[in-house]
């Protein structure tokens, strides 16, 4: 995913608010942004038209799952990363991610930028 990479810092709000505040910027910039999830244990970054259905499906098809600790890997895969979570918002167009920041700031959030 190309573009500036806007993560939300959500302190103690809870999932269903950020997601929709997220969802609510998309909407109001258009299509030079996209809700971007983030996969809690290995980092990675996908779009929210990722096919994450898709992908679980193909994983749970195709690797047995295995305990370990407290928590369940398909191979090297979390469990938990299969339904990855919204995280924040990627601009593709470099002069929106001011107005996208701004759009953040005022719902009291705090960002972290990241370049990719």
């Amino acid at each position: 995913m190309r573009g500036i990479f806007f993560k939300v810092i959500t302190g103690d709000v809870p999932y269903q608010v950020y997601g929709r505040d997220c969802s609510e910027i998309v909407n109001k910039i258009g299509r030079e942004t996209i809700l971007a999830r983030n996969k809690r244990f290995s980092g990675e970054l996908v779009g929210f038209e990722t096919d994450t259905k898709q992908e679980a499906y193909d994983i749970l098809r195709t690797i047995p799952p295995k305990k370990e600790g407290q928590r369940i890997k398909f191979g090297e895969i979390d469990a938990e990363d299969l339904n990855p979570r919204i995280s924040g918002v990627v601009v593709r167009d470099p002069n929106i991610a001011h107005t996208v920041a701004e759009l953040f700031e005022r719902r009291d959030y705090e960002l972290i930028k990241k370049y990719s």
